[in-house]
């Protein structure tokens, strides 16, 4: 098993800056996984992951989407769109991962905002399968009192404030995520989470509630009680938004160790997930729609 990094091009002539995880060649092949990662956190972060996947036979990439690492570094940072993490990164995303597939199985584990923006890619329709990890709608009244104190302190006050202030915004001081990205980025997630609808609310002329109702996979979610970020109310409203998908929700009580908003993807705590979400891949026959485009 290997791992190497590559670049792909977006059609508006964004590079993205990918990783491949070769399949262990001892395993039989089983197809590609693709990650789409949470807020601000870089590739690095599912290395753990991504090396088992291989090991038990699978491709497994991961990426930057614009304004992380190197990825979009040509472009104006006040320019780039947190809509175009799924209209355009995503969707390259997923257009390389069945070419590497060719006839095998492309399984999306959409983690966080990795989760809500699929539905804004067009070839979602060519995945197999969708395994969500923490992907919620965030909105106020959708979760517990330090959720909504939080909520509406970002997206009225700080992101709002100090996005305008700063360039990058401060992401990693204020423990927003791994990394710090450009501000409008931010903007763009807090006027969304300030939505009941989210990215579908008719404001944000995305034009997508078609594309996200029209979207029909096997679908697979893993809500974890001690995922304060991710509150259930939050995660059926993601649901909701994906009427068409077959979701099997798996939602696993608090315990030690806690899991949270990323233990999912660290090898002390996410390991028994991992063989979990195998055992459900190889039980689940997946779609295999057309990979022309």
């Amino acid at each position: 098993m290997s791992v190497s990094s590559r670049w792909e091009h977006c059609p508006d002539g964004t590079a993205l800056e990918y990783f491949e995880h070769s399949a262990d060649r001892t395993a039989p092949y089983q197809g590609v996984i693709l990650i789409a990662s949470a807020l601000g956190v870089p590739a690095r972060f599912y290395r753990a992951y991504a090396s088992f996947m291989a090991m038990k036979g699978f491709t497994v990439l991961s990426f930057h989407y614009r304004g992380i690492g190197l990825s979009g570094q040509q472009a104006d940072p006040g320019l780039i769109r947190l809509a175009q993490w799924g209209s355009q990164d995503l969707d390259t995303m997923i257009g390389k991962a069945t070419k590497i597939a060719g006839n095998n199985p492309v399984y999306l584990v959409g983690h966080s905002i990795g989760g809500q923006v699929v539905g804004l890619a067009t070839r979602a329709a060519q995945l197999s399968a969708v395994i969500f990890v923490g992907a919620s709608f965030p909105y106020w009244s959708r979760g517990p009192l330090s959720y909504r104190l939080k909520l509406l302190s970002f997206y009225y006050c700080l992101v709002p404030i100090l996005g305008r202030l700063r360039d990058p915004f401060p992401a990693r001081a204020l423990g927003l995520s791994n990394a710090d990205m450009p501000s409008r980025l931010l903007r763009d997630w807090a006027e969304w989470a300030s939505q009941k609808d989210y990215l579908l609310s008719p404001r944000f002329h995305l034009n997508a509630k078609q594309a996200y109702s029209e979207l029909s996979l096997p679908a697979l979610a893993f809500e974890f009680a001690d995922d304060h970020i991710a509150p259930q109310a939050a995660t059926q409203k993601l649901y909701d938004s994906y009427p068409s998908l077959h979701i099997e929700v798996r939602r696993k009580p608090a315990g030690k160790p806690v899991i949270g908003h990323m233990g999912f993807f660290r090898e002390s705590a996410g390991r028994p997930f991992w063989e979990e979400q195998l055992t459900w891949m190889a039980n689940k026959e997946p779609v295999f729609a057309s990979h022309s485009y």
